[in-house]
């Protein structure tokens, strides 16, 4: 067991914080960093999302590394100041009940280095740093207010008589209390008329992907077509159980797998409740994802009514061989129940046993997913990774 324990050094514990939303900068700086570094992180790749916590560890730990690029401590900068509550963050992480040994992480990150003020803020409470429109920084708390605004407009070319065009507005909130426990709240209305490939995929699926509710949208200032109205919103919070275990609860979306897209678990879907276990304990990372799902889009029902429920229990393992080879196992149960028998089953919540087990205990014929996913870091110049996923098509 000797290689078990070289690899699980440095010893990376307990996820801290909220989570870096899939599509943010900083994956590609971090996973640059993973495979011209050879250092493990403290987070696996497939495990989606990675908490802001673990990134600015990994970060700070190869940050006097002379293989940065001038280009890569500029991508540093910016990934300092937007995760800037974290620079200050233990090596472990603080427990409920657990008593507080060592200086306050809030107070520590601003007098960490990297911590950044603007010159002039913005009627001095707006803008204090650069890169967090509200900021409060407190002895136990910490709080970042941050607005969203996307506007995107084109003609294609095929047809330049219509307008394309994304309108969306919102607000983006992160916080702490305790060094313990995190939550995150994003809300967000949009207006959109998608490309011709998007409105294809709406009519055979009537649904939109990303947004669960959506209404027809024209525009009195520009020619569109097939214009959408949606309001949407995510929210979770997070605690530390213990150094080794992490739980998370929301309404939103989840990722398994390496890649862009991912056959296990992608975050295409509109947002969804969850519950969410993270162990991790050396090489080893392990999780537990519970979940409501809508069968069916609200696009196939009118008037006001409950939309059909789908279940979904999953558990994912993850193994890093070394450095540069990471293997994970995954496996989920998608299943219905009638209101005779209840509505979750209680036997998928057990955390380790394998759902097709279960499934003959029970005699159910629900739908088992079995999967595999792998990882490989080459010459610290290139990642190599590939998906297999079983399906069993019952319905």
């Amino acid at each position: 067991m000797l290689w078990l324990l070289l690899v699980a050094i440095p010893l990376w514990l307990a996820a801290q914080g909220s989570n870096l939303p899939v599509g943010n900068p900083a994956y590609h700086l971090l996973d640059r960093l993973e495979i011209k570094s050879g250092v493990l992180p403290p987070y696996h790749s497939s495990l989606k999302y990675y908490t802001r916590g673990d990134a600015v560890h990994f970060a700070l730990s190869l940050d006097s590394s002379e293989q940065l690029s001038a280009s890569d401590r500029r991508d540093l900068r910016h990934f300092y100041l937007d995760n800037n509550e974290w620079l200050g963050a233990p090596p472990l992480p603080l427990v409920i009940g657990e008593k507080r040994d060592a200086r306050l992480m809030v107070p520590a990150s601003v007098a960490n280095a990297h911590y950044e003020t603007s010159g002039k803020p913005v009627l001095r409470y707006f803008y204090r740093t650069p890169a967090n429109w509200f900021e409060v920084d407190g002895s136990y708390f910490h709080l970042r207010i941050n607005p969203l605004i996307n506007f995107q407009l084109s003609k294609e070319r095929e047809d330049g008589k219509y307008w394309r065009f994304i309108n969306q507005r919102g607000v983006e909130i992160r916080g702490g209390l305790d060094d313990r426990i995190f939550f995150y709240s994003k809300i967000t209305d949009t207006q959109a008329s998608f490309p011709d490939y998007v409105n294809q995929f709406f009519e055979k699926y009537h649904a939109w992907p990303g947004f669960a509710y959506f209404k027809p949208y024209k525009s009195s200032h520009i020619t569109i077509r097939d214009g959408r109205d949606n309001l949407n919103a995510e929210a979770y919070f997070g605690l530390n159980i213990s150094k080794h275990v992490g739980m998370q609860l929301g309404h939103g979306s989840n990722f398994i797998g390496n890649g862009y897209r991912s056959m296990l678990l992608s975050n295409f879907s509109s947002n969804y409740l969850y519950l969410k276990l993270n162990w991790q304990f050396g090489p080893i990372r392990y999780q537990n994802l519970f979940a409501e799902l809508t069968a069916q889009s609200r696009a196939d029902f009118t008037g006001d009514r409950l939309l059909p429920k789908k279940y979904m229990a999953a558990h994912y393992f993850s193994l890093a061989f070394s450095k540069n080879f990471t293997l994970g196992l995954y496996e989920a149960t998608i299943f219905t129940r009638d209101s005779e028998i209840g509505q979750f089953e209680l036997s998928y919540l057990n955390p380790v046993i394998l759902y097709r087990a279960v499934e003959h205990f029970i005699g159910s014929p629900d739908n088992v997913l079995l999967g595999l996913d792998a990882k490989v870091n080459l010459f610290r110049r290139a990642q190599v990774y590939g998906q297999l996923l079983i399906d069993e098509f019952n319905t």
